[in-house]
């Protein structure tokens, strides 16, 4: 009587298919990581800029609210966009000045800045016109 000897295992070239397969799947797995990282990491970043500019646009607000423009610092040339502005309180006391320095890319509220140095601001500028 002869004994069968089976032999239990895998191919050579069923182990490299299912390696493919493998490799494959893995490839596909880390580039949709990648790109979920990047896509959080851009929608921070925007989420940054934003709060940022709402400061800004905040403080600008409450400042024309509680003062008026003074119109001696721009004179009479209502034409171009002007960077610097500085309000008088209804008072007359108190005077602030919104400055914007270009190369820093930061807006100051009279010598404090109003956004981070990570958040440069590419264009800023106020369009004035005398009061009717």
């Amino acid at each position: 009587m002869k004994k069968i000897i089976t032999q239990k295992g895998f191919t050579l070239v069923e182990l490299l298919i299912s390696m493919s397969i493998f490799v494959i799947f893995m490839g596909v797995i880390i580039n949709s990581y990648t790109a979920i990282v990047r896509s959080q990491r851009d929608t921070n970043d925007y989420r940054i800029m934003y709060v940022e500019a709402r400061e800004i646009f905040e403080t600008v607000s409450a400042e024309l609210k509680n003062a008026a423009i003074n119109y001696n610092q721009i004179g009479v040339n209502f034409n171009g966009a002007i960077k610097d502005l500085e309000f008088i309180s209804k008072d007359g006391l108190v005077k602030n000045k919104i400055l914007y320095n270009e190369s820093e890319g930061i807006v100051y509220l009279n010598d404090e800045p109003l956004n981070d140095k990570e958040v440069k601001v590419s264009e800023f500028a106020f369009y004035v016109s005398p009061k009717f």
